[in-house]
């Protein structure tokens, strides 16, 4: 075998750890009253040109929560694959029988379940947390401001989540918590845009409105974590099928790619980066 092939054999062995490590990862298990699936939230308000909220806010809500470290999110893919299958998709209000099924089939323990509606100038947010194990509404809250205000409006929504669940954040999760995505309403616009286009699997279309959002705000991390996953996925439709087919939480499919990763010789992990899903490594090709 030559020392290109070796190094080429090393490689497909790496590809069969990552996929037999992700294909086998376990659900949620046991304690699962920390995890919390966000819903899409309804359009009531009879706007379509606000539509984009319906993914924008669950979104942004589930960046800020995942800043808890008590908390654990589910992963916004698996709950949109979820529910595909029940045909329900982001189109609608999604009712509490609905939610907790979908919650349940997740593993999570509560759901965030929400709609928008518009009334002047003003948008008011609503939001039930359902307890999946009872099917009851433990907590519902409700904010009100202006559609420049959405990132506030949201932080009161992440603030009564966790009151019902009865955490007290401390204050460096307290900032990251309120810390505002972007100040550019046309940017998260785009960026909502281009996460619906995601979940439509249009990557082309997905790009084009993550590029516009980061153009209006070169500082809105989300977008550019969000654009660097498209600039990978975009080329490789094969690569990016098979991410939602293994349909895992991020956590364990990040900690077992760090495991295969270790487990393979010849090869020394050179940077991580959890926030941005990325893991560099040295492949060592000896001559």
């Amino acid at each position: 075998m030559t020392h290109m092939a070796a190094m080429i054999h090393r490689l497909i062995i790496v590809s069969s750890v990552l996929m037999v490590s992700l294909a086998f990862l376990p659900l949620y298990a046991g304690d699962t009253s920390s995890v919390i699936a966000v819903m899409p939230f309804a359009n009531l308000s009879g706007d379509r040109s606000l539509d984009w909220l319906s993914e924008g806010i669950p979104e942004t809500l589930t960046v800020k929560l995942a800043g808890v470290e008590s908390l654990r999110l589910v992963e916004r893919l698996r709950i949109e694959s979820v529910l595909r299958e029940q045909s329900l998709g982001s189109s609608g209000l999604i009712d509490a029988e609905t939610a907790v099924t979908s919650g349940r089939l997740l593993g999570a323990g509560a759901v965030v379940s929400g709609a928008y509606q518009t009334s002047g100038h003003e948008i008011r947010l609503t939001a039930r947390f359902l307890a999946t194990e009872t099917g009851m509404v433990s907590h519902t809250a409700m904010a009100t401001g202006t559609i420049a205000e959405i990132f506030a409006l949201q932080d009161t929504i992440a603030d009564a989540m966790l009151a019902s669940l009865s955490i007290t954040p401390s204050s460096k999760e307290l900032a990251t918590l309120h810390r505002t995505p972007t100040t550019s309403i046309d940017a998260y616009r785009n960026f909502s845009e281009g996460i619906i286009e995601i979940r439509k699997g249009d990557y082309e279309g997905a790009k084009t409105n993550l590029d516009h959002a980061v153009a209006e705000d070169p500082a809105f991390r989300l977008a550019q974590e969000n654009l660097a996953y498209i600039e990978w996925a975009r080329p490789s439709a094969n690569a990016s099928i098979y991410i939602e087919r293994v349909n895992r939480p991020f956590a364990h499919t990040f900690n077992a790619m760090m495991q295969a990763l270790k487990s393979c010789e010849d090869l020394k992990i050179k940077a991580v980066s959890r926030e941005r899903g990325t893991i560099e490594v040295y492949i060592y090709h000896y001559i």
